[in-house]
């Protein structure tokens, strides 16, 4: 398998760059940006714990995001047009510049779409068995679910942060289930009426048969960074970008690479 030069380069910077957010989200996280404190309601029957502390996620991590997102979406690009100029090679024909600047991965919602952006040059010269394999890893493949696809979310995010906003950062609170009852103490029932994080903003609520005042249940979340615009927009962001990036390096450049490069 031949990946080429500036392809790895690209995929490289986004690994480069993933590491770069994580380390941003980490040294955040580490400042105790959150904290949740404890109310009783109904005499003691329901535990309300809200955030108590509670601060926006700095820029810069949304920045990293971006750049992690772009030289990922741009290791496509520059796979199609490797695939392009091998096929031309194939040919016997040179291409030009105007059709160079052309060539660019298609991601598509829908197959009208997929066709429409095959006919206007964007795997010009391609190996017509490595089109029919583009064009099974479309996002319009998966239906009415094409917006969770991998792809789709690289475009979306890319667009995003080239022409309208950086990437929206979110916390996400875990291990709001990791809690620890006395013996004989039943077992509650979980809410989570989440509308929005903020100070002040309830975490979740547990809500107990009877009252139960003096439960001390050792709620003790951990917190992490989301970002809001991946799917799904509740998993931490390192793990999303490391997914994409995984899935791009796997499914798309390898399986192409291996065959028609």
């Amino acid at each position: 398998m031949t990946v080429p030069d500036s392809v790895d380069a690209k995929l490289k910077w986004a690994r480069k760059h993933m590491d770069a957010a994580k380390h941003s989200v980490d040294v955040f996280v580490d400042g105790h940006p959150y904290a949740v404190g404890r109310e009783l309601k109904d005499e003691g029957a329901k535990h309300v714990y809200r955030f108590t502390r509670y601060s926006e996620p700095p820029r810069e991590i949304g920045l990293r995001v971006g750049d992690t997102i772009h030289n990922l979406r741009s290791s496509l690009d520059h796979l199609a047009l490797a695939l392009a100029r091998k096929g031309a090679e194939a040919e016997g024909v040179t291409m030009t510049l105007k059709e160079e600047t052309r060539v660019q991965f298609p991601i598509a919602s829908t197959p009208d779409n997929y066709k429409d952006q095959i006919g206007s040059g964007r795997l010009k010269n391609v190996d017509a068995s490595a089109v029919a394999q583009i064009s099974w890893l479309q996002p319009y493949r998966q239906g009415d679910d094409f917006a969770t696809a991998p792809l789709w979310c690289i475009r979306e995010l890319d667009d995003a942060d080239k022409h309208r906003k950086l990437a929206t950062l979110g916390c996400v609170v875990r291990d709001l289930s990791s809690i620890t009852l006395p013996p004989g103490v039943p077992e509650p029932e979980s809410t989570f009426p989440r509308e929005g994080w903020g100070l002040g903003a309830v975490v979740v609520a547990y809500v107990f048969p009877a009252p139960y005042p003096e439960v001390d249940m050792h709620f003790e979340p951990t917190f992490a960074v989301a970002l809001e615009e991946a799917w799904p927009p509740t998993r931490p962001i390192y793990d999303v970008l490391r997914d994409y990036i995984e899935y791009v390096e796997e499914y798309v450049v390898g399986s192409l690479a291996e065959r028609f490069l």
